[in-house]
């Protein structure tokens, strides 16, 4: 799990994404750094983030999306990426 671009981190107990459902996620195939239709997953977070007033930073999800796919990749990895965005505390 990561959380905030850290690997091991754990969400923070208030948080009302996990709490109350708030936010918005994505599900996203990945073989080792590769991750097809990245762009229209990514058009279709920012797009549901702005739906519910929820602030993101599509540039700093692509970076860590990048991270942990270059992770994976040195591991020779594939599976699945799940992308939630919640509203915070």
């Amino acid at each position: 799990m990561w959380v905030n671009a850290r690997e091991g981190a754990s969400p923070e107990a208030g948080d009302r994404g996990l709490a109350y459902g708030d936010g918005v996620f994505e599900t996203m195939r990945y073989n080792e750094a590769r991750i097809p239709l990245l762009d229209r997953h990514m058009d279709r977070l920012d797009s549901s983030c702005r739906r519910l007033s929820i602030p993101v930073d599509l540039d700093q999800l692509r970076s860590e999306i990048g991270a942990f796919a270059g992770a994976a990749r040195s591991r020779g990895a594939r599976g699945i990426i799940k992308l939630i965005v919640t509203r915070g505390t």
